[in-house]
């Protein structure tokens, strides 16, 4: 199957036949270089005539189906590489020995996907350049445009589908090459080009599958812009074409309104549409839009608290700038919920090597509000929180002890296992004075599976039996000072 993809290069140009083929070869400092420029041409003939360049007789034409055609364009090429592309493409293989250009059928899985892809755009580029008005060139550039893709070299993808769309605007392949586009060009957050991408494509005078689909992405690149009213209008359009009976379309849609209703300022309506999307059920894909459109109603309502929660709860599935970002989200809006030392410690989680100047900025102002001239490191900032928790319980504040410690416990994953061991006793001991000894308990048991050796797990058993035992509750104490919870 994988020679399918170059001899789908191979085809993608096909001239009128009775042009011919030409095939040269020239022997320099030992090694042949060829050229082969053939057209709709019979691939038995074009290797009979390179074994006669070659001076050699050719053996295994049968391994070649009887009036196979080839069109390529190969220029000044070694000759193995000529004949993995010659002849790969219709999955043989050729070897030239002393007398004898020998041809046989190949193992279709020695040549790997990558080395198809490349050998598949190498040959389209090459026609391309000779053929470039040819109504194949269509093809060939949503091909290219593919394997790009495939690639994960988006920019490349965005760029083929851009050069057909450009100078080949009467082809049936416009709407998709419009569609694929505009999709990839929101992976790249490029909205203002995916609305123009769109409204191309809903202007075309002819039918195409896109419809329902294009406004969808349409709709989404408006809310994203900020644009809540074409947002609007274009989820109602959708709504009067193909009103939503599946819970997932029904999800997806409202989405896209909640992020609308957030961009018009309506941020009680869009914590309500968003709870309704997740009544209606979890879905997987749908996890990390509905955490960022969480944190962003969270903030649009005015609770800091819970707002900068929720960036925590986005920054756990996000990755890369994303993520970053969501830390100092975070981060913001515990400094401006008065939680400095938790916005010193939150931003530095998005920032381990210390070269984010966003973070740095949120420290610099939380370290401003504390008075300290100089900024903490993280392992400081753990020690302050640890040392104000320790004087909040000496002076019989352990609720306010509690809260000091939760963003550390919270953020424990980032911890390695000594420093994990230390917030864990400590948030554990202000737990059970300001909640109970159960809910202490619980801090514990979900500490163990993370601590891997016997002297912190050790630890944790020692100190809940030392709370069990503060509360009269010996038997318990005897199940955890023997290692069990």
């Amino acid at each position: 199957m994988k020679s399918v993809v170059l001899w789908l290069a191979l085809s993608a140009f096909t001239p009128a036949a009775g042009e011919g083929y030409e095939v040269h070869a020239d022997r320099r400092d030992g090694e042949w270089w060829c050229s082969v420029r053939a057209q709709r041409s019979d691939l038995r003939d074009v290797v009979r005539s390179l074994a006669i360049q070659l001076g050699v007789r050719v053996e295994g034409l049968d391994a070649i189906d009887e009036e196979q055609e080839i069109t390529v364009q190969l220029e000044n090429r070694e000759l193995h590489d000529v004949l993995d592309r010659v002849l790969g493409a219709v999955g043989c293989a050729g070897e030239l020995r002393t007398n004898v250009l020998r041809v046989t059928s190949s193992d279709h899985e020695t040549t790997s996907v990558d080395e198809l892809r490349d050998r598949a755009v190498g040959t389209y580029l090459n026609a391309q350049r000779r053929w470039p008005d040819h109504p194949g060139a269509v093809g060939a550039k949503l091909a290219q445009a593919r394997i790009e893709e495939a690639r994960q070299n988006i920019p490349a993808a965005i760029a083929h589908y851009e050069a057909l769309i450009q100078r080949h605007r009467d082809s049936d392949k416009l709407p998709e090459a419009l569609m694929r586009s505009a999709e990839l060009l929101g992976t790249q957050h490029e909205w203002a080009s995916v609305v123009e991408r769109l409204t191309d494509l809903l202007r075309l005078d002819r039918r195409h599958p896109y419809e329902i689909q294009a406004r969808m992405l349409l709709a989404r690149a408006h809310a994203m812009l900020g644009d809540h009213e074409h947002a609007f209008y274009m989820l109602d359009v959708i709504e009067a074409y193909v009103p939503s009976s599946e819970p997932v379309e029904i999800q997806r849609r409202q989405l896209i309104r909640t992020r609308a209703l957030l961009a018009a300022k309506r941020a009680p309506e869009a914590k309500t549409t968003l709870e309704y999307v997740e009544r209606l059920g979890r879905r997987e894909e749908l996890d990390l839009e509905i955490a960022e459109l969480g944190a962003r109603t969270e903030e649009a309502v005015g609770s800091p608290d819970a707002a900068s929660k929720a960036w925590l709860r986005y920054a756990k599935l996000a990755t890369g700038v994303e993520r970053a970002d969501a830390f100092n989200q975070a981060a913001r809006l515990a400094l401006e919920g008065g939680d400095e030392l938790g916005a010193m410690f939150i931003s530095r989680l998005g920032d381990a090597d210390g070269t984010d100047d966003t973070a740095l900025e949120l420290r610099e102002r939380a370290a401003k509000e504390l008075g300290i001239d100089q900024l903490l490191h993280p392992t400081d900032e753990r020690a302050t929180r640890l040392e104000r928790a320790k004087r909040l319980l000496e002076g019989g504040q352990a609720s306010d002890a509690a809260a000091t410690l939760k963003p550390l416990f919270e953020a424990r994953r980032e911890l390695d296992e000594k420093a994990l061991t230390e917030v864990a006793q400590a948030y554990a001991r202000a737990v059970a004075s300001a909640k109970s000894v159960d809910s202490a308990i619980d801090v514990l048991r979900v500490v163990v599976p993370d601590l891997h050796t016997p002297e912190a797990r050790r630890a944790i058993y020692v100190l809940a039996g030392e709370l069990y035992e503060e509360h009269d509750r010996l038997d318990d104490a005897v199940e955890a000072y023997q290692g069990r919870l």
